[in-house]
């Protein structure tokens, strides 16, 4: 059975899009007629945010979290989203999108959860990250736990037990204003259509950076993460919507995370998702691969450090 996933997933991954429907979603937000939504990200949609109505409109909440660690075995240069849920005591459901956004001041890498909705102080909810497949979730601390993914789609029960059981509670998070992050957001230099429907928008573009040799250089980094994973060209349709761009987190990890990668020469796989390190296979991840995975994981964050050390005062 595990293979037949896996076989399916690579099928999906080089010809038709795949989806993972989450039915029945009791949302006030959600804009889809049939009540769903597709969780699954795929490679090109994961380097930005998807643009949703809640975000045209301003009308989200927006709560830090621990990024996991675990998950830079799903990581590649560029990345920046992860997909999440939330449920409110009384069964209300939302949509949520994590953003990686570098280290914390303690050195830790952490995230931004930006919640598909208005959720007022006190509010009752559980709040839990989702893994690229779904099958692993994590709370607002890191902590991880095994998600059974047919039901995450089908039941919403189910959805309920795991934000209060394993999430965490949104009464004990410290919201952060929206305004300033959506405002940010708004000066990102790309945005692009999804062959899903909807835009997405991204922080990456063209930059200059220091190359190997310490001389700067003008580089698309569209087309770096083309050149480390080309199913990013098989979908997507770039908008020349180039704006200046406000130095944030967010995007600063994006642009640190192609130079880490540039300075490797080369050494971290080019395939990009890794499929066999995040669907359950008989053999385990190949030590080579996990040694240059923990290697990128420890230069990007002293690159982090570097940076907000030269850039803050």
């Amino acid at each position: 059975m595990k293979k037949i996933f896996f076989l399916a997933i690579v099928v999906f991954a080089f010809g038709c899009s795949p989806k993972m429907m989450v039915k029945n979603v009791n949302s006030p937000t959600l804009a889809s007629p049939d009540k769903s939504i597709d969780i699954l990200i795929e490679p090109f949609e994961s380097v930005g945010l998807k643009i949703t109505e809640s975000i045209k409109k301003g009308e989200v909440t927006i709560v830090p979290a621990v990024f996991p660690e675990i998950l830079f075995g799903e990581y590649y240069p560029g990345r920046i989203r992860w997909n999440g849920w939330c449920v409110t005591e009384d069964g209300r459901e939302f949509f949520c999108q994590f953003l990686f956004s570098g280290i914390d001041e303690c050195g830790g890498y952490y995230a931004i959860c930006i919640i598909d909705g208005v959720l007022i102080k006190g509010t009752i909810a559980g709040i839990f990250l989702l893994s690229t497949l779904a099958d692993y979730g994590y709370d607002l601390k890191g902590n991880e736990f095994e998600i059974q993914s047919p039901m995450l789609q089908n039941q919403a029960s189910y959805r309920k037990s795991l934000a209060f059981e394993k999430g965490t509670d949104f009464r004990k998070l410290q919201t952060i204003p929206s305004v300033k992050l959506l405002e940010t957001i708004k000066l990102w230099n790309n945005n692009f259509k999804s062959k899903k429907g909807g835009f997405i928008t991204t922080p990456l573009g063209k930059v200059t950076i220091k190359n190997k040799k310490g001389n700067e250089e003008k580089v698309d980094q569209i087309e770096i993460i083309a050149g480390i994973n080309p199913q990013y060209t098989i979908y997507q349709k770039w908008v020349a919507e180039t704006r200046g761009r406000l130095s944030d987190p967010i995007a600063s990890v994006s642009t640190l995370a192609i130079e880490t990668y540039r300075s490797v020469n080369g050494s971290i796989p080019s395939k990009g998702v890794d499929f066999k390190s995040i669907v359950p296979m008989d053999t385990p991840m190949d030590r080579r691969e996990l040694g240059v995975t923990i290697k990128f994981a420890l230069d990007l964050k002293q690159r982090l450090i570097n940076y907000y050390l030269n850039n803050t005062k």
